[in-house]
């Protein structure tokens, strides 16, 4: 499994007439769609403006330019390993929320913090 992981503008509707579908479109989607498809099997491939998000917690290898027409002139890093510690509450709210976690969340998180020892943490959201 190859990932490729970019942010920016997009918009989504529903698509068709008979069997309708949700789809999100635009550059950056297929930037994403891209990076998926230069990447490695088994990394997650990222853009600058993700790696611009992270704030370092991440180790990441900077990847050689490569030849796709959306990606040539961008950075791009693959995703070696999580170098920060990531609280059980952080993962808690990373599941109940589109937003990042705020910086003052120290002070409201009072559960102890777990080391994720996989590669990558990817919370999921819960269905209902």
């Amino acid at each position: 499994m190859r990932v490729g992981v970019h942010t920016g503008k997009v918009m989504g509707g529903v698509v068709g007439q008979r069997q309708w579908q949700y789809d999100v479109m635009s550059t950056e989607v297929n930037v994403a769609n891209q990076m998926e498809s230069y990447g490695l099997p088994g990394q997650v491939h990222i853009s600058d403006s993700v790696r611009q998000q992270l704030d370092e917690e991440f180790e990441l290898e900077k990847r050689e330019k490569l030849e796709g027409d959306l990606i040539r002139d961008m950075d791009t890093y693959l995703v070696k390993a999580v170098l920060k510690e990531v609280s059980s509450c952080a993962l808690d709210f990373a599941t109940q929320s589109s937003s990042r976690l705020p910086e003052d969340a120290s002070r409201v998180c009072s559960k102890p913090s777990v080391t994720v020892t996989s590669s990558i943490a990817v919370p999921q959201r819960h269905a209902g």
